[in-house]
């Protein structure tokens, strides 16, 4: 009795809960909804297409674009309208743009629609899932991620790059909405059969996708194994987990991360490898900069040295233009004082022939004197006066002075 209660508990995990489920008729959402059925929840299916709808009670749809906010925040007052409360939110809308052109030939319009249904869709979901479960006192919100947003080079630029926009917009939305008892979580598969997957292998829309195995052996990934993880997040047996990105691949990322770490360290080697061909470079370098250095200062020094011979040459020059000017100048006044000596002396000339005749001073001279002949030869060329011989060899200064005055 009390095992069929315990089992009966276990397997009503979600009990009473109420949840809204976006992509509702997809692969994925369908097992989901399935899952959530037998587990005691009301589901509601949010889509833009109202075929192949889950059978069940306790199941109803509702139109929706994941783009269109209008349309998001409906289908949430919808839930609470029917169910009083919204308990589980699952985004789980999500769209693939084509494979297999580069990012060359990818055109903006095709990226934007990728991250309009994959990034805004689950962005408005948690925002109103997020409003009315405040007011319901908590709740769990899961979100679709991928592999894709944990690796790179998996599936296309669009698509990549909105997975790892909703682990990020799964973070820190947990962060700042924890504190009113909503947790918010993702998780990310490896490929399983669905029409997403078929479409990112290129495969049938039938096949059963049998070859792609999982690094577990004898283990093949199914969307029920995905449900089931979703089951989890939303259940409480998973009450303190809030942030977390659940990955289900069977060690994919694993695998991923080896050859990852591998060619990590073959970049690592080969950038060590160029780093120390760009220091021997440097240092070579260096060798030929001291050589070109001291070759420079060289022509510096022979520069400077030049320079100093041109200025004690131009020094030496003015001064001896100094030197030529000063002895112009000198000779100038040589001249000019040879000339005043000149007048002086014809003055004196002229003056003795007026007070002392020329004959009776030679007869006097003779009689009183004995002449040098150098004397004589200096007044006959102008060199002195007879004033100065007489007064040179005169013996009797006496009778000169009296016949001067």
């Amino acid at each position: 009795m009390g095992s069929s209660l315990l089992v009966s508990s276990v397997a009503k995990r979600l009990e009473g809960k109420v949840a809204l489920i976006t992509d509702g008729c997809g692969g994925l959402s369908a097992a989901t909804a399935k899952l959530f059925l037998q587990h005691g929840a009301k589901v509601v299916i949010a889509d833009v297409n109202h075929h192949s709808l889950p059978v069940g009670d306790g199941t109803s749809f509702v139109h929706c674009d994941v783009t269109n906010e209008f349309h998001v925040q409906s289908a949430v007052d919808e839930a609470v309208s029917k169910h009083g409360k919204l308990d589980i939110m699952f985004n789980n809308a999500g769209n693939l743009d084509r494979v297999g052109r580069g990012i060359v030939d990818c055109t903006q319009a095709d990226f934007e629609h990728v991250l309009r249904v994959n990034v805004v869709g689950v962005f408005l979901g948690t925002k109103h899932a997020a409003r009315v479960m405040r007011r319901g006192g908590g709740g769990a919100i899961i979100n679709t991620a991928s592999v894709c947003g944990v690796v790179g080079g998996v599936a296309t630029h669009a698509y990549t790059s909105s997975k790892h926009s909703v682990v990020g917009l799964t973070r820190n939305a947990a962060v700042e909405i924890g504190r009113y008892g909503i947790r918010v979580n993702c998780m990310s598969p490896f490929v399983f059969p669905s029409r997403m997957s078929r479409s990112l292998m290129g495969r049938a829309e039938e096949d059963p996708m049998d070859d792609v195995k999982l690094h577990l052996i004898g283990k093949k990934l199914e969307p029920e194994d995905v449900a089931e993880a979703v089951v989890y997040l939303a259940s409480d047996e998973s009450r303190c987990v809030n942030g977390h990105n659940l990955i289900v691949d069977g060690g994919f990322v694993g695998r991923d991360n080896k050859v990852g770490q591998a060619a990590a360290y073959q970049v690592d080697q080969a950038v060590g490898q160029a780093a120390a061909c760009q220091v021997d470079q440097a240092g070579r370098d260096n060798k030929v900069g001291q050589a070109a250095a001291c070759q420079v200062d060289q022509v510096v020094r022979q520069a400077a040295a030049c320079h100093v011979d041109q200025a004690v040459d131009q020094a030496a020059a003015w001064r001896v233009d100094q030197a030529a000017a000063c002895n112009a100048e000198i000779t100038r006044d040589k001249q000019v004082i040879n000339s005043r000596r000149a007048k002086a002396t014809e003055k004196i000339k002229e003056t003795t022939k007026a007070v002392v005749p020329k004959e009776p001073i030679r007869e006097l001279t003779r009689a009183t004197t004995v002449i040098e002949p150098s004397m004589l030869a200096k007044v006959e060329d102008h060199r002195c006066t007879w004033r100065d011989v007489l007064l040179n060899g005169m013996k009797k200064r006496e009778i000169l002075q009296s016949l001067l005055k």
